[in-house]
């Protein structure tokens, strides 16, 4: 961050202590457990832990300074002689503040991507692609929130070139929010699905929360259109110049300025997403057709900022597929599909129906957890995952947690057993275990919060693979 702590008051509402406190302003975290000695610690507060019980802690790994509330800082004022602290009324807020006034001292392109499926693997794309050329700022692993959105705009300095900012929702107003801190000029929206239904409520209020992200756009901004999803193709970007794109170049009633079509959507034989843009072959390293789509989106965007569609196609086949998002990995001669990182029923009907193509000798089984945040069509959507596991080419299956049981409905004979939440992770690895011979392949798949990727960790660890 370019910022000297002498420039904060002008900046958010704050005071130093002590009053002299000078010098460039070090990275900024707010977990102690990643702090390194030089850096700004937040002391945030959530819902569960208050970061104000750990500025001591933070000091003792060598923070440089820590951003605190004034109630805090007046109640240990005679313990804070030599502390250097940010005051300010609140830390939340004051981040984000701070986060807002950093993004406006500069005019470098921010582009904004939010969807239902595919954001931290787009944005990974992009970023790629877009690093060949340019200084960029990115989000951070999965920074997409009120606060990882703002820790991410900090790290922009005065050479960064572009920045590429990952925004996720889960009630209305989360995106109009992270806009204004934001600013974005581009902005991509991927999808729309059943994701965060518990405070959306339906697809159709999914839908208008993403569409806040290209309302945002400036008269000059850019958004990026996939035409292939029937709500996307049909939001409001107001007067911003709109690039179309995807596999269906038919796109009645949709306003396009500019518009790539992609041809050969399909996988290779071992399951790598491939399409051809513009007399280009891009073969991906990454498996299933929903990360085609997601390759696509990253090219065209790639593409619109001069990288040449070449050097884009050699950058995707190199990249390696992030953990946990339908990785696949070998075993003791049988395949784990690791898409543990996280669920909706979009996204389990994808990884369901890669399950099914999947060239294998043996059987095909999953594992699947609840797909959570689903709010009061929880159980109406997990008994549709019942219908999915019921069409696809599946031979026995695992269910974990409470909501996945709805599934169980006319599948009866292909349940293998059923955990709650509660089951030890080693009863179910050991089931596994047992259960998979050399040539069968298992999908492990739920919601990050089922923590499904401790079963991956105990069979790497079971099989000397850590």
């Amino acid at each position: 961050m370019s910022l000297c702590f002498e420039e904060l008051p002008g900046l958010i509402n704050c005071h130093l202590h002590p009053v002299d406190l000078r010098g460039l302003i070090g990275p900024s975290l707010f977990d102690t457990r990643k702090l390194h000695p030089g850096e700004l610690f937040w002391a945030l507060q959530g819902g569960q832990v208050d970061g104000h019980n750990y500025v001591f802690e933070a000091f003792n790994r060598g923070a440089q300074a820590a951003v605190v509330s004034e109630a805090w800082f007046q109640q240990r004022k005679p313990s804070l002689r030599h502390t250097p602290c940010v005051v300010v009324p609140d830390t939340l807020k004051a981040l984000q503040n701070l986060a807002e006034a950093h993004r406006r001292r500069f005019q470098m392109p921010v582009l904004a991507l939010t969807g239902s499926n595919g954001k931290t693997t787009t944005k990974e794309l992009i970023s790629a692609a877009l690093r060949s050329r340019y200084k960029i700022i990115r989000s951070p692993g999965n920074y997409n929130n009120h606060i990882g959105v703002p820790l991410s705009l900090l790290q922009i300095d005065p050479e960064t070139e572009l920045v590429v900012i990952e925004m996720g929702t889960n009630q209305p107003g989360d995106i109009e929010q992270l806009c204004a801190i934001t600013q974005p000029d581009h902005g991509l929206v991927l999808n729309v699905g059943l994701s965060h239904l518990q405070g959306l409520r339906t697809v159709a209020g999914v839908a208008e929360e993403k569409e806040k992200l290209l309302k945002s756009l400036p008269v000059n901004g850019v958004a990026f259109i996939n035409c292939d999803d029937p709500f996307v193709c049909q939001m409001d970007s107001g007067s911003a110049k709109r690039i179309c794109f995807g596999f269906d170049s038919e796109t009645p009633g949709t306003r396009c300025d500019h518009t790539f079509t992609a041809l050969n959507l399909g996988l290779n034989e071992q399951g790598r997403g491939r399409f051809r843009l513009r007399d280009v072959t891009i073969e991906m390293n990454w498996y299933g057709i929903h990360q085609v789509r997601n390759g696509l989106a990253a090219a065209v965007v790639a593409s619109y900022f001069e990288i040449p569609l070449e050097s884009i196609a050699e950058i995707f086949s190199a990249m390696s597929p992030i953990e946990g998002r339908l990785n696949v990995e070998r075993m003791a001669g049988f395949t784990i599909l690791n898409d543990s990182y996280n669920a909706n029923p979009s996204s389990t009907a994808a990884a369901l129906d890669f399950l099914s193509a999947l060239n294998v000798s043996g059987k095909r089984y999953a594992l699947l957890g609840d797909n959570l945040e689903l709010g009061e069509d929880s159980a109406k959507e997990h008994e549709r995952i019942g219908k999915m596991i019921s069409s696809c080419q599946i031979d026995g299956v695992y269910l974990f947690g409470e909501e996945i049981q709805h599934a169980a409905v006319d599948n009866q004979s292909r349940i293998l057993d059923r955990f709650s939440s509660n089951d030890d992770i080693e009863k179910i690895s050991q089931k596994i275990i047992k259960l998979l011979r050399p040539g069968d392949a298992i999908l492990i798949k739920a919601s990050r919060g089922m923590e499904l990727d401790r079963v991956i960790r105990y069979l790497r660890k079971h099989y000397n693979r850590d």
